[in-house]
């Protein structure tokens, strides 16, 4: 909800500072660049510190950065608040691979990643609701989003300690040659790195443009686009709990993959349909569906790497895998905002998040083929 708060917002918001859609897209694009320039930082804080205290961390950052856009009056400000939340973007996803990791049995990461993550969808949705509620006064919205991460901080320090023998909740379990991970992993990794890349330029379209073509384009209300998104949402968390058990009882790899696939084709697919003039309704149809399917695979982005990397290396390994967001995040930003503004229109961009995630999907299929020894 914090992060997908502000794309939902962005018609108003860009209004209000009387901003055009590409200058709009820079400026998002720039806010990644803390988020890639701390990464190797944040690398070394994902072992050297408590996973409760990295996730108070995270949701503070996120909850002081949207209660300052709140209270942002001219560009400064505004780029110094979204430029706080990119802090937290490597830590975010990080922090519940290692929970998994620490916590989850093998056998249940699947599960267990699917329910934490149902999360993102069920916070996009909520970002449409709210819009409905408060009209025009996205800062209003800002500081209710902002309140909700400030009050769930302390279920944060509320953990119990981890149920895995081995692990030290105060610090990592960081052990072996990480030279010698790292070589092993290089190709796999780079592999994983760039899969991971284009599915997520797909969910950036969707958290940061998605508003922008449904409520610029289609001239759609919040509260008709809610209706939708709340429907997306129940059936996406739906699917992505039963994916992401199927994926445990397949077991391995393979299960990882097939989810993979089975949810990224069909998204890429009916969201290169929602590209076509069909009518409004029909493409937010076609969109809800399209993300519901997206949220098949997600189980598996984080999954399939407490899967393929040791646990002693999965904090690290995650920091380095999760430079795809911010990275993609900042391409998606950029290339879509330039598109609609040179076009006049959201239907390229759009087309371009559906190529995006038939690639990655192809690109996921041949990990087995990079898998090091002794797998």
């Amino acid at each position: 909800m914090q992060f997908s708060l502000f794309g939902t917002l962005l018609p108003s918001i860009a209004k209000d500072f009387s901003i055009g859609y590409d200058l709009a897209g820079v400026l998002m694009g720039i806010w990644t660049i803390a988020s890639i320039a701390f990464t190797p930082l944040f690398t070394r804080l994902m072992s050297s510190l408590s996973v409760s205290t990295l996730g108070l961390v995270t949701i503070l950052i996120q909850s002081t950065s949207t209660l300052l856009t709140a209270y942002s009056y001219n560009l400064v400000v505004l780029n110094i608040a979204r430029l706080l939340i990119s802090f937290s973007t490597p830590l975010a996803w990080p922090v519940c691979a290692k929970l998994v990791s620490i916590y989850i049995p093998r056998e249940r990461y699947g599960y267990a990643t699917a329910f934490y993550d149902i999360g993102s969808m069920i916070g996009l949705a909520l970002t449409y609701v709210i819009a409905s509620f408060v009209g025009s006064d996205w800062r209003f919205a800002m500081v209710l989003s902002s309140a909700l991460g400030f009050l769930y901080a302390p279920a944060i320090l509320a953990m119990p300690r981890p149920f895995k023998a081995g692990y030290n909740l105060s610090r990592g379990a960081v052990t072996g040659d990480a030279k010698a991970f790292w070589r092993s992993y290089a190709k796999l990794g780079a592999l994983l790195f760039l899969a991971f890349f284009l599915a997520l330029y797909t969910w950036g379209f969707i958290v940061f443009w998605l508003s922008t073509f449904l409520v610029y384009e289609l001239r759609l209300s919040y509260s008709y686009i809610a209706l939708y998104m709340l429907a997306s949402a129940a059936i996406a968390s739906a699917l992505e709990v039963v994916s992401g058990i199927y994926s445990d009882r397949v077991g391995g790899v393979d299960g990882k993959i097939r989810i993979l696939i089975v949810g990224l084709a069909p998204s890429a697919i009916l969201l290169g349909v929602a590209s076509a003039p069909i009518g409004s309704v029909a493409r937010l149809v076609v969109v809800s569906l399209s993300i519901a399917f997206y949220k098949i695979a997600s189980p598996s982005f984080w999954s399939i790497v407490n899967e393929l990397i040791p646990p002693e290396h999965v904090g690290r390994f995650s920091a380095v895998y999760t430079l795809a967001g911010p990275v993609s995040g900042m391409a998606s930003s950029v290339i879509s905002g330039f598109v609609i503004a040179v076009t006049g229109s959201a239907t390229y961009a759009v087309l371009l998040a559906a190529i995006s995630s038939l690639l990655s999907a192809s690109l996921y299929a041949t990990v087995k083929r990079f898998l090091p020894k002794p797998f």
